[in-house]
């Protein structure tokens, strides 16, 4: 008689807890994109809004504790187009890859599911050519537990800076540096004499490939009398030593582009070589001058 063996085989299957505590509780969304438009007639030290992200839960019953910070490599853009990420409107408080936000999502029952989180950019760009420029930036989410944090998402996210074409003018004494604020000039002759002379400069700055200066003239060139209109007396206009004809609606005097430091332009105002015949009383013109920037 045959003797039957039988074996019972136990096995010991060791399932892990820690890799389900481990599995990621977060998530986050970031648009690929954020657009802001600079102008450096007005914006050459400004922060913008209009960056965010959000952070949301990932199971309904499991807490999301996160951190999120910049990537730690720079943008090879930032040396030569200068601007930095703050966590606050007033340009506070950086966001970096070692100062961050925090945040806590709890459960479904004690809190909500998401947090909408935004962030700020300054840009110190001074004057720059007209275009678009971009650059990429990357967003680390951490999950915080009781082990060292662990990084779960990493995001990439576009930065869009749109320059449009500007221009400002600035007229100024001869050879005076330029000034913004400074939009109107005044010619003061006294008392006229035949070929008197005075001169005054235009600067340009702009950041257009393409410019024209225009200058209008009231009279058309001349000098009207306030007391009797109807006598003028004519003066003849130089740029840059070149005689310019205002006869016209508008006579363009100067074109150019990408001023970015300041272009300048020498104005002289010659008074008519004879002036006998008219009538002793104050004359004047009005001179208008433009920028138009492609």
């Amino acid at each position: 008689m045959h003797k039957i063996k039988s074996y019972i085989l136990i096995f010991f299957i060791s399932v892990s807890t820690s890799h389900w505590a481990e599995a990621n509780k977060c998530l986050m969304f970031a648009p690929a994109q954020a657009n802001v438009t600079y102008d450096p007639t007005i914006d050459e030290e400004k922060i913008f809004s209009g960056l965010n992200f959000t952070v949301s839960r990932k199971f309904k019953n499991k807490r999301c504790k996160y951190q999120v910070f910049l990537a730690e490599e720079g943008s090879e853009d930032q040396e030569n187009q200068p601007y930095s990420y703050y966590k606050s409107s007033a340009g506070q408080n950086l966001f970096t890859s070692t100062s961050g936000f925090s945040g806590l999502i709890k459960t479904r029952r004690k809190g909500g599911v998401e947090q909408n989180i935004d962030y700020f950019v300054k840009l110190n760009l001074g004057w720059v050519a007209a275009g678009i420029y971009m650059d990429s930036y990357d967003l680390l989410l951490y999950e915080v537990k009781k082990k060292p944090k662990n990084l779960t998402v990493r995001s990439t996210s576009t930065l869009n800076v749109t320059v449009p074409s500007v221009g400002l003018l600035s007229l100024v004494d001869k050879d005076a540096p330029f000034d913004f604020s400074s939009t109107t000039k005044a010619l003061d002759f006294g008392e006229l004499m035949p070929n008197e002379s005075q001169s005054f400069d235009v600067v340009v700055k702009t950041n257009s490939q393409n410019y024209s200066v225009y200058f209008t003239s009231e009279n058309r060139g001349r000098l009207k009398g306030q007391q009797h209109p109807s006598v003028m007396i004519p003066y003849t206009l130089k740029v840059n030593g070149r005689s310019i004809s205002l006869r016209s609606a508008s006579s363009r005097v100067a074109q150019g582009g990408m001023a970015l430091f300041g272009e300048r332009y020498t104005n002289t105002i010659v008074i008519a070589p004879n002036l006998s015949g008219k009538t002793a009383q104050t004359y004047s013109d009005t001179i208008t001058v433009t920028l138009s920037v492609d």
